[in-house]
């Protein structure tokens, strides 16, 4: 009498179990060759593990730093927002852009030439293009002041995508 595991796995003289992990050893090697397709573009987190790192370190960095801007909004005495924006001004923005230039030269090998995680632009890269904006009307200098960061800015905004979005948006004050 023929047992039922014969019936469910048809292929003869193996067990259940090994054919069980060929099928996962299948998959597991189809999504391999999936990851190693994809592309730089396709991967805005990082090509690898440790630039996925750096990225989402530089993102909280940035984060950290939007963080400290929108608390100058919700004070409520005129003086006290001009104290706040001094003090955002001469050691916030300072403090957080030396963070940010370090974390791209230990990404980059001692170069600031690189991007935020590697030699790659991602979303850490997208994040800083997107709050650059906002700090330049807080601080004009900014951009003078720290060029390297200017760099990551306009490299993210000459993204063929990106420039087309920022061509064609409606002009706002905010």
């Amino acid at each position: 009498m023929e047992s039922r595991w014969c019936r469910a796995w048809p292929s003869q003289g193996t067990s259940p179990d090994s054919t069980v992990r060929r099928g996962w050893a299948a998959m597991e090697s189809a999504c391999v060759r999936k990851r190693e397709k994809d592309t730089t573009a396709d991967r805005l987190a990082g090509k690898t593990p440790i630039e996925e790192y750096r990225a989402d370190a530089a993102v909280d960095t940035i984060s950290d730093l939007m963080q400290e801007f929108y608390t100058l909004n919700f004070r409520t005495k005129e003086e006290d927002k001009e104290a706040s924006k001094k003090k955002f001004v001469e050691e916030t923005i300072p403090s957080f852009a030396d963070r940010l230039l370090r974390m791209v030269k230990f990404a980059n090998d001692g170069s600031t030439d690189g991007y935020f995680a590697g030699n790659a632009i991602t979303w850490a890269d997208l994040a800083w293009a997107t709050n650059f904006d906002t700090l330049v009307k807080v601080d004009p200098d900014v951009a003078t002041k720290y060029p390297e960061l200017t760099r990551i800015k306009d490299a993210a905004d000459a993204l063929p995508g990106i420039a087309k979005y920022l061509e064609t948006r409606p002009k706002s004050d905010i």
